[in-house]
């Protein structure tokens, strides 16, 4: 810059970058009169300069007062030269190995200020320092090669140490403003169920409408775009004015500033579950190589999105199992137990006036039953090893349950165990009980029977539990229809299921019902 004032003064002395990606040329360095949209880092599209005509390395440019005056009309930037005073200009290109790189330009206030000579100076110097402008072209590539590995790295430490997706989103938002910057960040999911974009995660700008978790019907959206075609897309500002004319979202997206949009897709397992967009209030836009990196990146968070996507339906699974859980737990002990407290209730106020001391013998009971009931709750809500195998085999607990029922709704009762029995799985001890609990309580209820039989099958690889009564019966197919009192064969239909077993349920009006439950097991 010094060298170049001593020799060739200047009011503007300026390098410009050729970016193809762009299109365009990017200031890299300036001293002097400060023009508008040409400030370091700021790009100009090469139909706005004279670039068009740079048709050879070799090309100079030269301008005078009315030259620049002619030019102003068609070229923006030789305008603003003009309206900053700047008459005169040289520029001549920075070339290697044929190709042009760069433009270097000084600009004077004075008319005819430049001959040829002084042009044909600037170009032996511009020649001179090629060598030196293409070391830092290599030497800011490798510089931004590292940043974008090192941004990758960083990402893939952040997957690799949470299945929090937000804490990932947050890490991809730090890094690619460093390497790519924005001003709004938007991932956004799809929501194959719903038919739906969801945006999961938004970064920068809050735009109204645009929060995250609002949702877009994917019948709303073109049919060219990423979601469907899976075709990373690049926006220019120029386009994004086009666009807008016919798409009220891009409209509103200009409207609120934003000139640039990149969006990639997010792929995992060769099906696209979300877009990544990012967008740019820069005259600058983005190039092929910022779009090549935010491939790179949503190529590396895909399988992250997939994995959180999964964890949430696991989490929303477990919560709906344990529900069930709860649910039936509750149906089997403590409704079956408050039951038993009612029909308790029922004796004593019958006996209350014509036998008090058997009413205080039934109140205690009822208060046993009660305190029962309790246990049965908090065991249910904190799903504990239920009460009644605690310390015990599975065939003594079936016994005290069946006699504790029979002889609370008046009915005689049997059990048998035959066969060597032997330790099952906690579940599977649990799910025997549970199904001969149900059982006998709808016969106490329902069955309007005499007596009732259980039986508990030990064979080599099979354990059988066979509930039999002598009660009236009733149509298996209509009562498992009857969604509104049905639960608890439902409910013994579903713990068969989970451990593996088969449960049958044998009944017809006036024969009686058999209750069988067969669970395979190894030694």
């Amino acid at each position: 810059d010094e060298q170049i004032r001593s020799v060739l003064p200047c009011d503007r002395f300026a390098i410009v970058r050729l970016d193809p990606d762009l299109r365009a040329l990017v200031a890299v360095h300036q001293t002097g009169v400060p023009l508008p949209g040409a400030e370091v880092g700021d790009a100009q599209s090469l139909t706005e300069t004279e670039w068009r005509f740079f048709s050879e390395q070799t090309n100079v440019i030269r301008m005078d007062r009315s030259q620049t005056e002619e030019l102003a009309s068609s070229i923006s930037g030789v305008k603003k030269r003009l309206d900053a005073e700047l008459y005169s200009h040289v520029s001549v290109p920075i070339a290697a190995d044929g190709a042009v790189l760069a433009l270097i330009g000084i600009s004077s206030s004075q008319d005819n200020a430049y001959t040829d000579s002084d042009a044909d100076l600037l170009l032996r110097i511009a020649t001179q320092v090629a060598p030196a402008f293409v070391n830092s072209e290599l030497y800011r590539r490798t510089i931004q090669l590292g940043n974008e590995q090192a941004a990758i790295a960083a990402i893939g430490a952040t997957i690799s140490s949470t299945l929090e997706i937000d804490e990932v989103y947050g890490e991809v938002a730090t890094r690619l403003q460093e390497l790519i910057p924005f001003d709004q960040l938007v991932v956004s999911t799809v929501d194959r169920e719903q038919n739906e974009l969801v945006r999961s995660y938004v970064a920068g700008l809050s735009v109204p409408g645009w929060e995250p978790d609002r949702s877009l019907r994917l019948a709303e959206l073109h049919k060219e775009s990423v979601v469907f075609t899976g075709i990373s897309r690049l926006t220019s500002p120029t386009e994004t004015r086009h666009i807008a004319a016919v798409n009220p979202a891009e409209a509103a997206a200009l409207a609120f500033g934003f000139l640039s949009q990149m969006v990639v897709p997010l792929s995992s397992g060769g099906e696209i579950i979300g877009v990544m967009s990012l967008r740019s209030k820069s005259k600058a836009g983005y190039t092929a190589s910022d779009l090549q990196m935010a491939q790179r990146i949503a190529e590396q968070i895909a399988p992250a999105i997939k994995n959180a996507q999964l964890l949430t339906q696991i989490r929303g699974a477990a919560a709906q199992e344990e529900r069930t859980r709860i649910s039936r737990d509750i149906h089997d002990s403590v409704a079956q137990g408050l039951s038993g407290l009612l029909w308790q209730i029922d004796e004593i106020e019958d006996s209350i006036k014509t036998d008090p001391a058997e009413a205080l013998s039934l109140m205690e009971k009822a208060r046993h039953a009660a305190t029962s009931s309790l246990l049965d709750t908090r065991r249910a809500v904190w799903g504990l090893r239920p009460g009644e195998l605690g310390g015990r085999g599975l065939p003594d607990a079936l016994r005290r349950e069946i006699e504790r029922i029979a002889l609370e709704g008046h009915l005689r009762w049997k059990f048998n165990s035959t066969g060597e029995p032997v330790e099952l799985m906690p579940q599977v001890e649990l799910a025997l009980l549970r199904v001969g609990q149900e059982a006998v309580y709808n016969t106490v209820r329902h069955a309007d029977a005499n007596g009732i039989t259980l039986t508990l099958k030990w064979s080599a690889h099979l354990v059988e539990l066979v509930i039999t009564d002598d009660g009236i019966g009733f149509d298996v197919d209509e009562a498992l229809g009857a969604t509104d009192s049905a639960y608890g064969l439902h409910a013994m239909k579903e713990r068969a299921q989970e451990n593996g077993a088969t449960l049958e349920i044998g009944s017809t009006p006036g024969t009686g019902t058999t209750v069988t439950m067969k669970v395979p097991y190894q030694r």
